[in-house]
């Protein structure tokens, strides 16, 4: 689950520490897990601040899985 204060430097970096490990899950339960954090992010009515943080901290464990990944790859 995102840490309560959002940010996408902390995404990043938990997305580049787990790559290879997300990597090891099946499929589905990959995509479950990338649909749970979505809808987590998705924004509210009111457009509060904090959901841009959710969005930023998504895009950040994303961005931090592909470069994790691709470190991997050229290793």
């Amino acid at each position: 689950m995102p840490p309560s204060a959002f940010d996408y430097e902390q995404g990043y970096e938990l997305g580049k520490q787990y790559s290879e490990a997300w990597t090891q899950l099946p499929t589905a339960t990959l995509l479950k897990q990338l649909a749970s954090l979505l809808e987590q992010a998705m924004p509210s009515e009111s457009g509060q601040q904090a959901e841009w943080g959710k969005r930023a901290w998504i895009v950040g464990v994303l961005e931090g899985m592909a470069d994790g990944l691709a470190a991997d790859c050229n290793a």
